[in-house]
Order: C-alpha cells, then structure tokens, then sequence
C-alpha cells in the first residue's frame, strides 16, 4: 500500500493556531516516518486496546473522557477503511498526548494558555512532554506507566476514592432537602430531624442510631458538630440557617468540588518527596511534611477577600528572628495616618519609627516634627518601621521565601484570631499559629543541635537574628476546598472565600462548543492508507 501520512494531508487546523497536543502529535509521527501506532493489519493491536481502556477509565481520575473523543473512536474502532482506520490511529495517538499532559499539568494547562486568569495558567515543557510521550508509545505496561503520571500528593487517591463515593451518593438519588425554620437545638423536638437523619446516615455517619420521636438527641448532636467541622462551620451543634445551607448541598455539587480541586492538585510539582510545607489557603491551615508523613499541623491566618494570598511554589530560604516589621505604603497611609492623626502617641506606643525615605542608611526622623494634617499622600514618601518585640506585627518569628508577591510567613500578638473558623484577616500574608515548631521543623532539616530551647534563647535575646536554611525547602501555597483525612476518612468542604472554585469551573466545565480541550479533526480529510497496513 502506498506510504502516505495522514499528517501530510491539509488538515483543518491553521498553523497560527495549532495547539500544543496536535503540535506534539505531529511531531511524533514525522520522527516514525509516519507510521501507524496502534494499528495492524488486523486491526488495532493489544496496546491500543490498553490505552482505550485508560480513556475510558478517565472519569475515575478526575478526568473527562470526551476530550479525548472516545465515543469517536469506538465508532472507528471496527470499521475496516483505510481512511477510517488512519484516523483512529491518530485519535488514539492525541488521545495519548492529552491524557499525559493533563494527568502532569491539568486540563486548563495543557489546553491552551492565556485563557484563564493568571492563576489558571501554567507553561508547555515542548521537550519534556515530547520526552514523555515518546517513552509512552514505547511502553509495553502502557496501562501502569499511564496511571503512573497522576499526582502523588497524598490528597490525591484520597479524592478519588471520595470521587467514587459521591458519585455512588448522587447516583442512587442524591439526599432530601431541608427547609429552612427555626433553629434546632439539642433537646429539641423537630419534624425536619429526620431528614437530618437520613442525610447524615447516607454522607458521614451510617451507624446512627435511629432517632427516636423527631428528638434531637444527643448521637445527632455528635454528628451534627462533626458535619459543622467537616463544612467549615461553627461546631455549636445548633442546625442553624448555614447548617441547613450546607445539608441541602446536593451530591453533584459536592463532585464537582472534588473535580476541581483534584485538578489543582496537577498543579503541584509532579513528585513530591523530602521535607517541605503546604499552606491551603482556603483550610485556613498549615501542614509540614517530610516524605510522606505529617510532621506538623496548625491553623492560619489568609489574606482578606481585598487582600487576597496568591497561590504558587516557591522555597523557604531562611528565618529572621525579632523581625522588623517594614510597613507598606499603603498600610501607612490607609491605616497608620488615620491612627497617628486620631491619637498623637499612636506611633511611639505602637514601637513604629519613622524614617526620611526608604534608604536603610536614613536616620530616623521624630514624629513631633512631622505634620500629620497637613501629611496626606506625601506619607508614602517615609518609611515607617516597628522594631522588634512581642507587640510587632509580625510577631517574633518571620518566614522568608523571596518571591514576586511579597507573601511570608509570620508569628503574630493577635493570637486569640485563631480560635474562629474563618480566619481571612491578613493583608496577604500568613500568620502562624505555632511559629517556633515551625522554626524547629525547619531548623532541624538543616542539622543537629536545633531544639525549642535554643530557639526560645534567639528570641529572648531580642536582637534581630537571620538563620539560613542552608538547602531551600519547598513551599506550596494553595487552595484546597476539599481535604480527605486520611485518618476518618472524611471529606473536608471549605469555603470559596475567594470565588476561585467558580472562576476554576467556568474553564474546567464549560460547555463542549467552550471547552478548551475540543479535539482537533485533524485526520478527517484522508483519502491515502496509513503504511504498513
């Protein structure tokens, strides 16, 4: 048969606008001399049969088996034309592609860049992912080398397996809806309470004992309080309005929380292995980790709704003990003027210094001589400075991970803020709940003799004190809505405090004329056999 390449035919795709899947695919056959893949004589061979099967199986990793045209490929899958059969091999073929590339980055990466925000782009590795793809059409255990590319963040086959379970949920009829009344306390006696019942015992707890007469006993309660925590809700045991809000939340909704945040998860770096600390934003909590044990665990405090903590990676560098806190200008404006004009003592009660201008060699300047009324937006033009000390912003332990967005971790005076279940108050920054066990997971990973003790004397000293880490120790700053504990195998529901979730889902589900993964008919005009067939 005449050796003629689909991928020589003029395909529907102009060249300024070829993706980085079908620029891959291209790539690949022409290196082969355009050769079929999948195909023999016969048909297709034992490893395309393998690789149709992870297609399908898409589903169960997040993942969505249209992109990669499947019910297409099935149809073409026992016809017997040449042209047919040319362009099944290369369906298959960029289904591959996709599948790796979103397994790696996501879909939003792989799909195409610039379509999102900042946050919801992430780069094409052209000669990594050719790399890859090369080693795939190689390998015999394509099935396990396939599912081998998916994240290996703990959370990751937990929210699969979370995925399948709200999946079985939705599918046998979702839970009845609760409305809304008065609020229900302990004790209390309460129609709507078996409802509550029924949902508790399908999503979280299936050994409940039976409610006895609408009363709201005390093993409701119990559940009651575990759901609240689970919803990131005030665990009073009281089924308020926001309680009865988060009961009414129907399976799919839930699913699709889960799509999205094992989607975020692909962002991360591919293998994650060492010492390291992630921050999940939308958890409001720190965990550190070394390989794959938890080490360390606390609350924290995010950026307001204004002031939003940005996602990234990046790599914690060194501590600085007793920090100096460097005010922004546009705290010192907005909100130190106001208070130094309110009260003529503010600055020296509050331990801030002022400065001429933002030269580190400047001499500081009095507050007296300085006229507050007259100030306005020619406040900028001053550095404001709190010396260390336990009443410092910053607390007396700060964090650093040089990086774009000015974010660092830090302690902080304003502790009792921990206590609430919303802990959104920050200008970006993060505090920390527990900074010296943090400086000692830190410490130790740069060597021996690290112990609270010593770290407790570095900071009675109150001298400011910068302590490398010697090797930087990576640091993911994310947002997770849904966490699985692994321990209870419970599912976490945060909050969208910063409408991510949404923006995320217009991308991730939009609809099949929307979607940035749509395939690409490249091989629909053949009119030549693929060689060797």
């Amino acid at each position: 048969m005449p050796r003629v390449s689909p991928l020589r035919v003029k395909t529907a795709i102009p060249s300024r606008a070829e993706t980085s899947v079908d620029g891959l695919v291209r790539r690949l056959y022409q290196q082969r001399n355009h050769t079929p893949l999948w195909l023999t004589p016969q048909g297709p061979d034992s490893r395309a049969e393998m690789l149709l099967n992870v297609l399908i199986d898409a589903r169960h990793e997040g993942l969505f088996p249209a992109d990669y045209q499947v019910d297409t490929i099935l149809g073409l899958w026992h016809r017997p034309g040449i042209r047919e059969q040319s362009r099944l091999d290369y369906l298959l073929t960029r289904g591959l592609t996709l599948y790796l590339l979103q397994s790696r980055r996501g879909r939003i990466s792989s799909c195409g860049e610039g379509r999102g925000s900042r946050q919801l782009a992430h780069s094409f590795q052209a000669k990594e992912d050719f790399a890859l793809l090369s080693q795939a059409v190689e390998e015999k255990a394509l099935r396990s080398f396939l599912l081998s590319q998916q994240p290996n963040h703990p959370q990751y086959p937990l929210l699969r397996q979370a995925l399948q379970r709200y999946r079985r949920l939705a599918l046998a009829g979702d839970w009845p809806t609760l409305a809304h009344g008065p609020l229900i306390r302990p004790g209390m006696y309460d129609q709507r309470l078996v409802q509550v019942h029924r949902r508790l015992r399908l999503d979280q707890a299936p050994l409940l004992s039976p409610l006895p007469h609408n009363r709201y006993t005390p093993a409701l309660e119990s559940a009651i309080k575990r759901f609240q925590q689970r919803f990131n809700l005030e665990a009073d045991g009281i089924i308020g309005q926001a309680t009865i809000k988060a009961l009414n939340i129907p399976a799919r909704q839930l699913i699709r929380q889960i799509l999205l945040n094992m989607e975020r998860l692909r962002w991360l770096p591919q293998r994650l292995k060492g010492p390291r600390v992630v921050v999940n934003i939308a958890g409001f909590r720190l965990t550190a980790l070394d390989g794959t044990r938890v080490a360390l665990e606390m609350p924290v405090i995010v950026g307001t709704t204004v002031n939003k903590t940005p996602t990234f990676n990046d790599s914690l560098r060194y501590l600085v003990f007793n920090p100096y806190w460097n005010i922004p200008d546009s705290i010192a404006a907005n909100e130190i003027l106001p208070s130094q004009l309110k009260d003529p003592n503010y600055l020296e009660e509050n331990n801030i210094r002022v400065f001429a201008d933002w030269d580190h060699q400047a001499t500081p300047i009095p507050p007296e001589a300085i006229d507050w009324q007259q100030l306005g937006s020619k406040i900028r033009a001053y550095r404001f400075r709190q010396e260390p000390g336990p009443d410092n912003a910053l607390g007396q332990l700060k964090f650093i991970f040089p990086n774009r967005h000015h974010i660092y971790l830090h302690d902080t005076p304003a502790t009792k803020l921990f206590s609430l279940h919303r802990r959104s108050f920050s200008h970006g920054c993060i505090r920390v709940a527990a900074p010296r066990q943090l400086a000692l997971f830190l410490l130790e990973q740069r060597g021996p003799g690290w112990d609270l003790d010593r770290i407790d004397q570095l900071i009675q000293d109150g001298q400011r004190t910068v302590i490398s880490l010697g090797t930087p120790i990576p640091i993911h700053i994310t947002y997770s809505t849904v966490v699985v504990d692994p321990e209870n195998d419970e599912t976490f529901f945060y909050q969208d405090i910063y409408g991510l979730d949404q923006q995320l889902a217009n991308h991730l589900f939009a609809p099949a004329e929307r979607r940035l993964c749509r395939s690409q008919d490249a091989p629909a005009t053949l009119s030549a056999s693929l060689p060797g067939l």
